[in-house]
């Protein structure tokens, strides 16, 4: 049993991908509260984190194998250092927070059930095998599908990308 409370994490060392921007300022200041070595991922630095941020790691964090070599390099220069886990407190990183969490066996979501969770369309496949309330849902790939899916669902109908965050490039249509 992991019981964590704030004097169990003082020391103990963790991988934040993607610290994000002065609205996460506030989960900056709790993590060093709470006393942990905090190592950033991200594709640079941003400068409003560091009184808070103890290592940087840079690389691309849309290219997942580059991140885990550069995470790879960082732990062989730094052998004294050992993240327990890895996590991030953005939409769009989950995945490649779970595929790090995988790939050095640090507690996480594995790939497979992130990948699931993160496809608007795949969680909701599942959530129907499961018998688990979903909206009603068709999967669109073209124009000719878009029309046999305005018979099978009632209007208004809401469009979404299977994947994406912050209502982004989420539609209403009405007929």
């Amino acid at each position: 049993k992991n019981s964590f409370t704030p004097t169990s994490l003082r020391g103990r060392t963790i991988i934040l991908v993607n610290p994000g921007s002065i609205q996460k300022k506030f989960i900056w200041e709790r993590l060093k509260e709470l006393g942990l070595v905090v190592i950033a991922l991200n594709d640079k630095k941003i400068k409003i984190a560091e009184p808070y941020i103890d290592h940087w790691i840079l690389a691309d964090i849309t290219d997942f194998p580059a991140c885990k070599k550069a995470v790879t390099v960082f732990l062989n220069k730094h052998s004294d250092i050992t993240p327990e886990g890895v996590l991030t407190f953005w939409d769009e990183c989950v995945l490649l927070v779970a595929y790090l969490a995988e790939s050095f066996k640090w507690p996480g979501i594995p790939c497979a059930v992130a990948e699931k969770i993160k496809n608007k369309y795949l969680f909701r496949e599942f959530c129907e095998k499961q018998n688990l309330p979903a909206p009603r849902f068709k999967k669109i790939k073209s124009t000719k599908s878009i029309l046999a899916a305005s018979k099978k669902l009632h209007y208004p109908l809401v469009i979404k990308p299977v994947f994406g965050a912050s209502s982004a490039f989420v539609i209403r249509v009405e007929n």
